[in-house]
């Protein structure tokens, strides 16, 4: 009978070991499986707010971050283009000479090609006028200055403008363009005033138009060492500038020179160096800068450690003149020269 007992009460644990959790401690009704499938909907649906309201807290975050940072971005993007640095300026103009002298060469000898495919014979019946004939009708006179830099250093080079400088005028007169050309040294100097060198005694009077050349670019003797190639334009045009330029003519600065400019202006006891927009505007005095171009030529990489000529360059770059290599082939920078001069002028 006792182990009855016993076996009746171990059998009573077991049933109540193997029931579930919530019938044998609260007394519940197990649930149906409808009742389990709609409270596990219900928590995954709390689960996923839950977890879109995280996320959603998570990308607010980021995107303050992130405005922040393109802020940030701007400010310093604004704050470099309003004070661009003297090396951000030396690369933007390296970047210039290494690739506008060359794609000018480029350019140029396509448009020859195109000008050659474009001639015409003399006028037919109908009265159609040669591309020479469009070509001259439409060309206006040209203002040419000089600026030489007169450094010993500078010698041979313009001693070489002066005997390969009859190619270079060779185009004006083909496409019957005037010319008038004056010059002035770095020094400050006036070398010609205009006077001679013009396109009527390169026709009629070579003898003195070359004797002129011979003596305008003779550098025999050497500068008194001050670069001031922007105050020796200023200059110019101050005394020379009603008497040189023509009604209706273009104005065209070539420089020469393998130093940079170092025109210095003094006031309030201080010195300090001429800036570019000062000799611009000066320029418009006379000419609008539609009508005026600057054409430098000047040394840089690899030829040299660093650009000389950079204001020079800038100033070409604000005209929308030439940069070239003092030490490329001179004869073809000054074709180059000439016949960006004529284009620009019959374009403008």
């Amino acid at each position: 009978m006792k182990k009855i007992i016993a076996l009746l009460i171990l059998f009573g644990a077991a049933v109540i070991y193997l029931m579930p959790e919530d019938r044998a401690l609260n007394g519940h009704d197990q649930e149906s499986p409808e009742e389990i499938s709609q409270s596990l909907e219900e928590k995954e649906s709390n689960f996923e707010k839950k977890e879109l309201e995280t996320v959603h807290k998570e990308s607010k975050k980021q995107s303050k971050k992130s405005d922040s940072s393109h802020l940030k971005d701007n400010n310093n993007n604004q704050a470099s283009k309003q004070a661009p640095t003297k090396e951000e300026l030396i690369e933007h103009l390296e970047t210039i000479f290494n690739n506008t002298y060359e794609n000018e060469v480029k350019r140029e000898n396509e448009e020859k090609e195109i000008s050659k495919a474009q001639e015409v014979s003399p006028a037919d019946e109908s009265g159609l006028k040669t591309y020479k004939n469009q070509y001259e009708n439409h060309s206006r006179p040209v203002d040419i200055l000089w600026v030489i830099d007169d450094s010993g250093s500078m010698t041979n080079k313009i001693k070489e403008v002066s005997e390969k400088i009859d190619l270079f005028l060779n185009q004006f007169i083909e496409k019957n363009v005037s010319f008038k050309m004056a010059a002035v040294n770095t020094s400050r100097e006036l070398l010609h005033d205009g006077s001679i060198l013009n396109s009527i005694n390169y026709r009629d009077d070579k003898s003195s138009f070359f004797g002129a050349i011979s003596e305008t670019f003779n550098l025999s003797s050497s500068g008194n060492g001050e670069e001031q190639g922007f105050l020796a334009i200023s200059d110019f045009l101050d005394s020379n500038g009603e008497k040189f330029l023509r009604k209706n003519s273009r104005f065209v600065v070539i420089v020469i020179s393998d130093e940079d400019d170092g025109s210095l202006l003094y006031g309030d006891g201080k010195e300090r160096l001429m800036r570019t927009q000062t000799l611009l505007n000066k320029i418009t005095e006379y000419r609008s800068l539609e009508e005026a171009e600057v054409y430098s030529i000047v040394s840089f990489p690899p030829h040299v450690a660093k650009i000389a000529g950079i204001r020079y360059a800038e100033l070409s770059y604000q005209t929308k003149g030439l940069v070239a290599d003092i030490k490329s082939d001179f004869h073809q920078t000054l074709l180059n020269i000439g016949g960006r001069i004529i284009k620009s002028k019959l374009n403008k």
